[in-house]
């Protein structure tokens, strides 16, 4: 929705970045809760943690979701579970933390 109502007002190139997040090394997920989202993106959101267990990709799961509605979507490789000393991760700490999501639009030449 967020796009389209971005093409509306003239997008023509739509640029997102995806920062640090839980890395499927650490994000444990249900077979069950896996399956529609392997269904819904593709098998590339499958993985494994660490210790084996199955696991959902968050940043295939994203870059799946951005290409499928034209977006070009830059991804930064950190995992916030690893990384609690730059990060917080609700996920991995149950920690609350602080975002922004940032949205300009270049006036055109």
């Amino acid at each position: 929705r967020t796009v389209d109502a971005m093409r509306d007002l003239g997008a023509t190139t739509i640029h997102a970045e995806l920062g640090p997040c839980i890395g499927p090394e650490c994000y444990e997920f249900g077979t069950d809760d896996l399956a529609p989202l392997v269904d819904r993106f593709g098998p590339q959101v499958r993985a494994r943690t660490r210790t084996g267990a199955p696991a959902l990709d968050v940043r295939a799961a994203a870059t799946r979701a951005a290409a499928d509605c034209g977006v070009t979507l830059s991804v930064v490789d950190a995992c916030a579970a690893c990384e609690p000393d730059r990060y917080f991760s609700h996920r991995a700490r149950r920690e609350a933390g602080r975002m922004a999501t940032i949205v300009w639009r270049d006036e055109p030449a």
